[in-house]
């Protein structure tokens, strides 16, 4: 086996290791804390995308 294959055997261990040692509580949280920064980044770029085309240069007042 290559450098390469037992680096990547390593790596593929090291994840289902540490996927392992995950509980549902941990997971939950994860998944909260994702869907909360995916929630604040959103909000924020429709009220920035909002902002900005509250004035006359628009293109959409354009049309």
């Amino acid at each position: 086996m290559n450098e390469r294959a037992q680096t990547l055997v390593a790596v593929a261990g090291r994840a289902i290791g540490w996927f392992a040692t995950i509980n549902l509580t941990d997971a939950a949280g994860v998944f909260a804390a994702l869907a909360t920064a995916a929630w604040f980044i959103s909000q924020t770029w429709f009220l920035w995308r909002r902002e900005r085309c509250t004035n006359r240069t628009c293109l959409k007042r354009r049309s």
